[in-house]
């Protein structure tokens, strides 16, 4: 399971949870600090990313996406 980590939660997660999800990075990885989230959703998408965050626009988007 790869998972991304939105700018809202600390990049020192990756180190924390990295031997239960090998496949964990942060968006700061990809220099996608402040990207708007439209951006950040496509990426995510299409690099086979789950996103985590705490931002609640993403689960309005996910619900509106599988609408």
């Amino acid at each position: 399971m790869k998972l991304l980590l939105d700018q809202n939660l600390s990049f020192k997660l990756c180190n924390a949870v990295s031997d239960i999800f090998p496949d964990i990075k942060h968006i700061k990885s990809f220099k996608l600090e402040g990207t708007d989230d439209n951006i950040l959703w496509e990426f995510a998408k299409n690099n086979s990313f789950i996103i985590l965050t705490k931002d609640s626009d993403f689960n309005e988007k996910s619900i509106a996406k599988s609408s």
